[in-house]
């Protein structure tokens, strides 16, 4: 999967700067005040990164660069009982939709990150129409989640593409979404034979020839007990992959 090493790398890097920066000298000035919730708190303030990118958290730099010297003093202000201060950070999950050619509704959470107060002044969104954010469960600050809806009623086929703007008083966060209308040649795939396997014994246990409807394949084996495998393809198609039992599976482009 394209990326996959990158980010792999990415992580074990961060991981290792956090131990070898953070975790031995910072811990060894506060080895009684030093646990993870403090570490989160002391992470989240800034008291022991650089900022870099846009201010505060971001989805490319994260924290910022990691400072030593910075993580070092900020525990020993934690073992002093001076505790971080948290500025207040506007959270937004998942900072990206992806509709597909068959969801109509996707629950989006807007949450403080930090400390203090914040509250949400605006929501905007530049469809043209065709998207819709309704609050669902929300505070009197605005937090809390939100459901976000497609209407692809007299759209033309393709894709299409929108950006929500969660304004904040602390700053505002942008999600991307995107979704399909129609069906695209990508997913519809034709009749696939779907077969259900004794995951022991290796029989066939049955087979169902499935075709798609708006772009997705469901189908369904009743009274499925134990673990079994499943396998779907064109005639003469895969050999059966190992899944959790299930009655109905539904599935959508190739």
């Amino acid at each position: 999967m394209a990326g996959w090493p990158v980010i792999r790398a990415t992580v074990i890097a961060l991981t290792m700067a956090v131990v070898g920066v953070f975790a031995a000298p910072a811990r060894g000035v506060a080895p009684t005040t030093l646990t993870p919730d403090s570490f989160d708190a002391l992470l989240a303030s800034g008291a022991m990164t650089q900022d870099l990118g846009a201010a505060g958290r971001d989805d490319f730099f994260g924290h910022g660069l990691i400072d030593a010297a910075a993580a070092v003093a900020a525990a020993q202000d934690l073992e002093n009982g001076i505790p971080p201060v948290l500025d207040p950070v506007l959270v937004v999950s998942p900072q990206a939709l992806n509709f597909g050619a068959v969801l109509a509704e996707i629950t989006m959470a807007v949450s403080n990150g930090g400390g203090g107060s914040l509250s949400i002044s605006a929501i905007n969104e530049d469809s043209g129409g065709w998207l819709s954010v309704v609050a669902d469960s929300v505070d009197g600050a605005g937090l809390g989640s939100y459901r976000v809806q497609v209407n692809r009623t007299g759209l033309p086929d393709g894709p299409a593409a929108a950006t929500i703007e969660v304004v904040s008083s602390e700053g505002s966060v942008n999600v991307q979404v995107v979704m399909q209308v129609g069906v695209s040649g990508d997913s519809d795939m034709g009749t696939q034979f779907v077969r259900l396997f004794d995951a022991v014994t290796g029989n066939r246990l049955g087979q169902l020839a499935v075709t798609p409807q708006n772009g997705a394949y469901a189908y369904e084996f009743a009274a499925v007990r134990s673990r079994r495998r499943w396998a779907a393809g064109r005639a003469g198609f895969v050999d059966p992959v190992t899944a959790p039992a299930c009655r109905r599976r539904r599935h959508s482009g190739p």
